[in-house]
């Protein structure tokens, strides 16, 4: 018995590395590896089951483009979120966005999991309260955030 615990302890610790993770980008890694940037209106989203070569996507909205910021975009497009990965997902709301988006095969979805949207209320974008860590965010002044994001794209 002590054996074949053993031989199971050894086979999980060596199978560990291969459960991925998702990584969350810093705000110069999300601006940088983004195909497209723009501030967006996503309509409500509705279930659906739509597979690509990397993720099966659970939710789509029909996004309109409000001010685009970098990259190229139709001038309406359907988002894709709520991936089929268990570490990381981009859920998709009904709202005003700074968006964060790639293409993958032919379908539009977010850069970077939950961080791909970033809400936009009152005048302010939920931004990076420090900019090298993904982990606190806290509404700042629009303006400056559009400003922000431009000058890291540029560099």
């Amino acid at each position: 018995m002590k054996s074949l615990f053993a031989i199971l302890a050894l086979v999980g610790a060596s199978c560990a590395p291969l459960h991925a993770k998702a990584a969350f980008y810093s705000e110069d890694q999300l601006v940088e590896r983004a195909d497209a940037i723009a501030v967006i209106e996503l309509d409500a989203p509705v279930a659906c089951r739509i597979e690509s070569s990397i993720w099966t996507y659970q939710q789509m909205a029909k996004a309109r483009v409000v001010e685009p910021i970098a990259g190229k975009l139709p001038a309406n497009l359907m988002l894709h979120g709520d991936e089929s990965f268990i570490c990381g997902q981009c859920p998709l709301a009904k709202g005003r966005y700074l968006a964060f988006l790639t293409k993958v095969d032919t379908l539009w979805t977010g850069t970077n999991w939950h961080l791909s949207l970033r809400p936009i209320r009152d005048g302010k974008i939920e931004w990076y309260a420090h900019p090298k860590s993904p982990h606190e965010l806290k509404f700042q002044d629009a303006k400056t955030v559009l400003n922000r994001v431009r000058s890291l794209r540029s560099a």
